[in-house]
């Protein structure tokens, strides 16, 4: 294959303005630079020897970073190679060929020009479309590392993988974007849309208030003492009262009665000579067993009245005496209200 070596200033171009290699500016030349930097070379060739290439390209890098070699340089492009970091590649095999044409070592300059046309074809590339170049102060970035003005719009050599690519300027807000480019020279075009305006300041977050409990109704006043103490005689006056009646109820029942057994025709002492003596007494004793149980009834009745009364609010010793007796006028209660 005939070489086709490019002008220096277009291999300076794709070098430095794409970025794919790692940065090599002003580097300290010291003795302990390049006395680390040969050791990191050594330890990278020995990753080679056992084909471990990402930790030989990682060496590779380090050692870079110390001293500047066309030499290392050359073995970084291959380890890229193996790796599949074709863009990466490429573009240090075309910078050691134009480094060591310049430095008279024409060989290595071949061999390095010959490796990038080797694999250029596979190279895949990535265009970064622009919806508003013009806007003042706008930066894209693609890994971390500037993408200038004159790469905007043009097919750039990219590593195949995904790929991070932002976009940002004073007072618009930030994008940011992924895109995975293919391999074997696949060609991905990514379209940086127009940034947002910043809005002023969000207003901070009003707190939401918190839940109120459920409203209780109003419990109701406890009772005053004299509607308490009104409450409780009132209660004694309808118990007592109940009492009283039921009682009355049952002597009445009682005389009736006895009235009735006494006036029995034909029956003298416990003796009855008739069936109608007989009969009438019968139901004379079942009136006087139902008297005799409305009479219990209204006594339990005074005696619970009685109880309510001493344990009514607001009752004091001096009326809380209640009294029940029988004379020869009747039924006689007594109490003080």
């Amino acid at each position: 294959m005939t070489s086709r070596p490019l002008p220096s200033f277009q291999i300076v171009a794709l070098g430095a303005a794409f970025a794919v290699s790692l940065p090599r500016g002003a580097l300290a030349q010291s003795a302990a630079d390049k006395a680390g930097a040969e050791e990191l070379l050594s330890e990278g060739l020995k990753r080679v020897e056992v084909q471990d290439y990402p930790g030989a390209c990682s060496r590779f890098e380090e050692s870079l970073k110390l001293y500047a070699s066309i030499n290392t340089e050359y073995h970084l492009a291959d380890c890229y190679e193996h790796v599949g970091k074709l863009a990466s590649a490429w573009v240090d095999f075309l910078e050691v060929a134009e480094k060591a044409q310049a430095a008279g070592e024409t060989a290595k300059a071949t061999k390095a020009r010959e490796r990038s046309h080797l694999i250029e074809t596979k190279v895949s590339r990535l265009t970064l479309v622009i919806a508003e170049p013009t806007m003042p102060g706008l930066k894209i970035t693609r890994d971390d590392v500037d993408v200038g003005r004159a790469q905007w719009g043009v097919s750039m050599p990219s590593d195949s993988g995904e790929h991070v690519v932002t976009a940002s300027a004073p007072g618009r807000l930030p994008v940011t974007l992924r895109v995975t480019v293919g391999e074997n020279g696949s060609a991905v075009t990514l379209a940086v849309p127009k940034l947002g305006e910043a809005s002023a300041a969000p207003s901070p977050p009003v707190a939401a208030p918190s839940a109120l409990p459920p409203t209780l109704p109003p419990e109701a006043p406890p009772a005053s003492p004299a509607a308490a103490s009104k409450g409780g005689h009132l209660a004694v006056w309808v118990v007592g009262g109940a009492g009283v009646a039921a009682i009355g109820t049952g002597v009445a029942m009682v005389l009736a009665a006895k009235a009735s057994y006494d006036g029995a025709s034909g029956c003298t002492g416990s003796v009855c000579t008739t069936q109608s003596g007989f009969d009438t007494r019968n139901s004379a004793r079942s009136a006087g067993n139902v008297a005799a149980a409305v009479l219990w009834v209204g006594a339990a009745a005074v005696v619970g009245g009685g109880i309510l009364w001493i344990t009514a609010p607001g009752a004091s010793s001096a009326d809380s005496t209640f009294r029940v007796g029988v004379t020869l006028g009747g039924l006689v209660a007594q109490g003080a209200l």
